[in-house]
């Protein structure tokens, strides 16, 4: 087997093999992921055939790095290549003070044998909901103007700038992005992609499920999933979501504080 970093270049081979473990993405999410300056991802290759990656997208090179796409090929499995991958991250970060990422139950063992602990959990929900019909008098489709306001939401509760992967996923995905209000006021908004309900964030825990709702209408009748905090409102029996699996938010290093409530839903696991 050979490691090497992933590039443009490896954007279709990284789709097949994220989509041969059942992760929807697509070759455009891929490039956006691989393009996105201070990120990087390591590859493990048989021949030709990519069979792992795991990447690294570095919010702060001094704070903060979020570990994700953690990805074997269903049929190379359990021969160590993801912990090879995540120790090959963690030496490539030693200079940053947290590493963070979304962990499987079937991941938590590689990560807690590596020193990472849980922070906060969450489940991975599925549905196809292109019957909804949202009419939710606070929530709007979220226009250009309101972009920069949404930035600022989200740095004050994820904790970090993402200006760049949100202004990203609002130009590539403007069907599937809203805004909350409350008395006229910004509130908090939702940001989708291909097969993602993406971020939820809102003040009022009322307007959590409303802001879900819309998120998950889709017209192609396609299956969404969503990344959703059990601190947050829950979602048992909610628009026929079914829960695919337990994960956990867990961090390496100096310990951050866990998301604020009205952090609802994670932008998506394999995002950060």
């Amino acid at each position: 087997m050979q490691h090497r970093p992933l590039t443009i270049k490896d954007a279709d081979a990284l789709s097949r093999l994220a989509q041969s473990v059942g992760w929807q993405q697509t070759p455009e999410d891929t490039a956006g992921i691989i393009g996105q300056s201070g990120n990087f991802i390591a590859g493990i290759l048989e021949g030709s055939e990519l069979v792992g990656c795991a990447a690294a997208m570095v919010y702060d090179p001094a704070k903060l790095a979020f570990i994700n796409q953690v990805i074997v090929r269903p049929d190379r499995q359990r021969r160590g290549i993801a912990q090879y991958l995540v120790e090959t991250l963690m030496r490539q970060l030693e200079g940053c003070r947290t590493l963070r990422l979304y962990g499987t139950e079937a991941g938590m063992p590689v990560y807690e044998r590596l020193g990472f602990r849980a922070y906060a959990r969450l489940g991975r929900w599925s549905g196809s909901s292109a019957t909804l019909r949202p009419r939710h008098p606070d929530i709007a489709p979220m226009t250009p103007e309101e972009l920069p306001t949404a930035i600022e939401f989200d740095r004050a509760s994820f904790g970090m700038e993402r200006a760049a992967m949100l202004t990203r996923l609002f130009n590539g995905f403007r069907g599937q992005a809203w805004t909350a209000r409350r008395n006229g006021r910004f509130n908090g908004f939702v940001l989708g992609r291909t097969g993602t309900v993406g971020t939820i964030q809102c003040e009022d825990p009322g307007l959590a499920l409303p802001l879900l709702e819309h998120a998950l209408h889709r017209p192609d009748s396609h299956s969404v999933t969503v990344d959703w905090f059990e601190a947050s409102p829950s979602i048992e029996g909610f628009a026929g979501l079914t829960r695919l699996q337990p994960m956990m938010a867990m961090q390496y290093g100096a310990s951050l504080p866990p998301p604020p409530d009205k952090y609802r839903a994670a932008l998506g696991a394999d995002v950060g």
